[in-house]
């Protein structure tokens, strides 16, 4: 093979992978527009103009925040889980069915009064004009946080 023939393949292959860049950054530009970005510590904080003292009393609110809702979901998960196993079984017995559902609806319970009270605190943080803001913009977008677009259409039975 000569060296021009290399030459002409080297300038493809950049060429190549330059357009494929350009091509997902587009793509990338132009499907994330319009989505909401997604409510977290950071966006939480720039949102509401917290000051020097209001982010260090943020600080620890959140880290409570976590440390009390990620072990519930993950024991919620591991109930579900749980759960299917015991369908799995054959399970049929309505008594450990409603034992299981029980155990799982009363965590689901705590996290969300944890998740609520969170949120009172951070509300109470607020100054009030910022608390306003709160109450108007951002309690909107808590309320519907982990909504899903509504369930998959149904498969057809043919």
């Amino acid at each position: 093979m000569n060296e021009q023939h290399k030459f002409r393949n080297l300038w493809f292959a950049i060429i190549s992978l330059f357009v494929l860049n350009i091509g997902t950054l587009g793509w990338i530009f132009f499907t994330s527009k319009g989505k909401e970005p997604p409510i977290g510590p950071v966006i939480i904080e720039e949102a509401l103009n917290f000051g020097s003292n209001q982010k260090e009393d943020f600080k620890p609110l959140m880290r409570k925040h976590f440390e009390a809702v990620i072990p519930l979901r993950k024991s919620i998960q591991q109930d579900k889980d749980s759960l299917f196993d015991w369908l799995k079984s054959g399970g049929n017995d309505s008594m450990i069915l409603n034992n299981h559902l029980a155990s799982m609806s009363a965590k689901v319970i705590e996290n969300e009064r944890n998740t609520f009270l969170h949120f009172k605190e951070i509300r109470d943080l607020c100054t009030p004009e910022r608390r306003k803001y709160f109450d108007e913009v951002l309690i909107e977008k808590f309320k519907h946080h982990n909504d899903k677009k509504g369930p998959p259409p149904p498969r057809d039975s043919k």
